[in-house]
C-alpha cells in the first residue's frame, strides 16, 4: 500500500548554506566517501568510484544528482544520491540504480530514532527530501533497511511503498538452518553431493555461459535486456571483480555443464553480501542446485571472511519468490520506496516513451534477428 500525505504543507527548506549538491571533484568524492563508510546505510556502491564506474560505461547518458547537508561546523552528516537521466529538460531520477539501495545516508548518531537526535535527523531529512523534490521531475528511491523511520518523506509530500528483502544472518547458520523448511535442508544436501560448487574467476567463456542461462532465468518475470545492457554489463563485472567488489559462484554438472550461477556483490561497509544476479538452467528441471548455490557461497564467504555477516536475498517480484525465500530460512525484512511525480504532461509523454521502449525490448529478445535494429534511447 503506498502512503501519502498530499494535503499536508510542506516544512521549509533549512537554509541554503546547510543543503549544496556536491559535484564530483577530489575535495567532495573524499567527504562523501567518509559519509557512506560512516553511515549505516552506507554500502560499498554509493562510493564515488563505483558511482563514476556506472557513468562511464552506461551508453544512455547515465548521471548522478549528489546532495549534501552540512552542519553549522560544515561537516556533512548527511546526503543522497540518485542516477538520473534527462529528456526533453526534466530530469528523471527513476531510471533504477544498479545495486540494491539508494536512499538517504544519516551519520550515526542521527540514524538511531532516540529523542536526543531527533531535531537534527528530522532537519537533515526533510532538507533532503525537499531538495531532492525540487531538482527532480520524477523520482524513485529505495532506502536502506537500517532507514526505518521515514515520516519526514511523508511530510514533504513523498508517497512510501514498503517494500520487503530477505536476510541471513551468516553470525548463526545453525539457527538458519533450524528456520529451514525440511525439504529446503534435504535439497540443499542432496544438491551439494549431486554438483560441483566453485568460485570461478571471471572472462568472457563463463560469462558467456552465464548470460545464455540467466536470460532464460529472467524471461519468466518479463525482462528483456537490450543488446547495450549485455556489453556494460561485462564491462562492469570486469572493473568490480577487479575491486574484489564482484564475485562469480557457479553449480556445475559433473560433466562441466553449468547448472546455476549467481553474481554477488560484497560490501563490506555494511558487512553485506548482496546476491545481485541468480541464472539457472531451468532445463534441468532441478530444484536442488539453486538452494545449494546460496548456500554454499554463502558459507564460504562468511568462513572466509566473517565480517561479512550478513546475506541479502533482495526483493521478491513474485509472492512464490518471497515463499522461497522463506522456506530458505531468511528473515523477512522491511525498507521503503520512495516516490515523487511532478504532474506535467511531460513526464505522462515520458512514461510513455519509457512503456514503448519496453515493449520493443520483448519484441528484439523474442525475435533475435531484429537485434540490428537498435531503439533510439534504449536504456540499459
Amino acid at each position: 500500500m503506498d502512503i501519502s500525505l498530499h494535503n499536508l504543507q510542506s516544512q521549509a527548506l533549512p537554509p541554503s548554506t546547510h543543503l549544496r549538491i556536491m559535484t564530483f571533484d577530489a575535495n567532495n568524492d573524499l567527504l562523501w566517501n567518509g559519509l557512506v563508510s560512516a553511515s549505516p546505510q552506507g554500502s560499498v556502491f554509493l562510493r564515488s568510484d563505483w558511482l563514476d564506474m556506472l557513468r562511464s560505461t552506461d551508453k544512455c547518458g547515465l548521471d548522478f544528482l549528489r546532495i549534501g547537508y552540512f552542519d553549522a561546523k560544515q561537516r556533512l552528516v548527511g546526503g543522497w544520491v540518485l542516477p538520473y537521466r534527462r529528456l526533453g529538460g526534466l530530469r528523471y531520477a527513476a531510471v533504477g540504480f544498479e545495486f540494491f539501495y539508494a536512499g538517504p545516508l544519516l551519520l550515526p548518531e542521527l540514524s538511531c530514532p532516540t529523542m536526543h537526535y531527533s531535531k537534527e535527523r528530522h532537519t537533515v531529512l526533510s532538507g533532503l527530501a525537499q531538495m531532492m523534490r525540487q531538482e527532480t521531475d520524477l523520482a524513485v528511491a529505495e532506502t536502506h533497511p537500517s532507514l526505518q523511520d521515514v515520516r519526514d518523506f511523508l511530510y514533504q509530500n513523498w508517497t512510501i511503498s514498503p517494500e520487503y528483502t530477505h536476510i541471513w544472518d551468516m553470525l548463526e547458520p545453525d539457527a538458519i538452518l533450524a528456520r529451514m523448511n525440511r525439504e529446503k535442508r534435504r535439497e540443499i544436501k542432496r544438491g551439494m553431493e549431486a554438483y560441483q560448487f566453485a568460485h570461478e574467476e571471471l572472462h568472457m567463456q563463463n560469462f558467456e555461459e552465464f548470460i545464455v542461462i540467466y536470460q532464460k532465468t529472467m524471461r519468466k518475470f518479463g525482462w528483456y535486456p537490450s543488446s547495450n545492457w549485455r556489453d556494460s554489463l561485462y564491462q562492469r563485472l570486469e572493473w568490480m571483480c577487479s575491486q574484489d567488489g564482484c564475485r562469480l559462484y557457479t553449480a556445475r554438472t559433473p560433466s562441466g555443464a553449468m547448472a546455476a550461477a549467481v553474481l554477488v556483490l560484497l560490501s563490506r561497509e555494511d558487512q553485506t553480501v548482496y546476491l545481485w544476479r541468480m541464472a539457472h538452467d531451468s532445463d534441468l528441471r532441478d530444484s536442488r542446485v539453486v538452494p545449494a548455490l546460496y548456500w554454499w557461497s554463502s558459507f564460504a564467504i562468511s568462513q572466509h571472511e566473517p565480517n561479512l555477516r550478513y546475506v541479502n536475498f533482495g526483493g521478491s517480484p513474485l509472492p512464490s519468490l518471497g515463499q522461497f525465500k522463506d522456506y530458505l530460512g531468511a528473515q523477512p525484512i522491511q525498507h521503503f520506496r520512495l516516490i515523487h511525480r511532478r504532474p506535467s504532461v511531460r513526464l505522462g509523454l515520458w512514461r510513455g516513451v519509457d512503456q514503448a521502449r519496453d515493449l520493443g525490448r520483448k519484441i528484439l529478445a523474442q525475435y533475435p534477428w531484429l537485434d540490428r535494429i537498435r531503439i533510439k534511447g534504449g536504456g540499459i
